[in-house]
């Protein structure tokens, strides 16, 4: 399709995710951008490109992506979700908490925004933030044995344990977390 309609964003955002789900951030990164100057509007296409420049560790550019694409879409919560998993990843906890918030305002069920929300709360020294986000997602998705875990007694009497920020190793379902960086489920067009 993009040998014969070069034009067609779409492809390049399919082919993009193909590239990014192989490994291969800078051919992702080239096939987003080229369905960028096709269709400037695409919010997606901005949120996807994000997340293959956080997988290459260029978070600057990732939350520049991120915001361009809320910018389009302001009800993207999957936008809101990475920017705040990048924002968490560079210690800002009060931007992490805030895009998580927005998240959750606009898909009231995203129990992973609740979880990671959580993460940011209990990171703040908040355990009752944290408390009820881990709660809350329990509620959503009690099949997430990560919310479980996190809010598990621990001897001592402590209600948390292992909440701490482990770059990229509790921003997704357990299922998803050995194979992708933290939010890789990139958006294609149907």
């Amino acid at each position: 399709m993009i040998e014969t309609n070069p034009g067609y964003g779409a492809a390049y955002i399919d082919r993009g995710i193909a590239y990014h789900a192989k490994g291969d951030s800078d051919r992702a990164i080239s096939d987003f951008t080229k369905a960028i100057e096709s269709n400037p509007q695409d919010a997606d296409a901005y949120d996807n490109r994000g997340t293959a420049y956080r997988g290459k560790g260029e978070i600057d550019r990732a939350i520049a992506d991120y915001g361009r694409a809320i910018q389009i879409n302001p009800k993207h919560a999957g936008a809101y979700y990475n920017r705040a998993a990048a924002s968490l990843g560079r210690g800002e906890i009060e931007h992490a908490i805030a895009d998580y918030s927005k998240a959750i305002e606009i898909t009231p069920r995203y129990a992973h925004a609740y979880f990671n929300r959580g993460r940011a709360c209990r990171a703040k020294g908040d355990d009752d933030c944290a408390i009820a986000d881990f709660t809350k997602a329990i509620e959503i998705t009690p099949q997430d044995a990560d919310a479980y875990y996190t809010c598990a007694p621990r001897q001592g009497g402590n209600r948390l344990r292992h909440c701490g920020l482990h770059q990229g190793d509790r921003d997704q379902p357990a299922e998803r977390r050995s194979l992708q960086q933290p939010q890789q489920r990139l958006r294609g067009h149907r």
